[in-house]
């Protein structure tokens, strides 16, 4: 939300299925603040009309092929 490249982020995991169209709907409140990896407990809450960039992290550590195709995103 500061535009730093190297800020805070804000992380929500959510589980795909191949061969499927899945639709998920997240509050503020279901993401966590994190910096690199861990935790920031003191970090400010996260408001969508603030957001600079939004990212996909593939983080269940297997190799193999992965496709994610995203029909749209919408932040209200």
């Amino acid at each position: 939300m500061d535009g730093k490249f190297d800020g805070i982020a804000f992380a929500k995991n959510f589980e795909t299925v191949p061969g499927q169209w899945l639709e998920y709907s997240f509050t503020e409140e279901d993401f966590i603040a994190t910096w690199r990896g861990r935790r920031v407990a003191d970090a400010p809450r996260l408001q969508f009309g603030k957001l600079c960039q939004l990212g996909f992290l593939v983080a269940d550590r297997r190799e193999g092929q992965f496709e994610l195709q995203v029909d749209s995103i919408i932040a209200e």
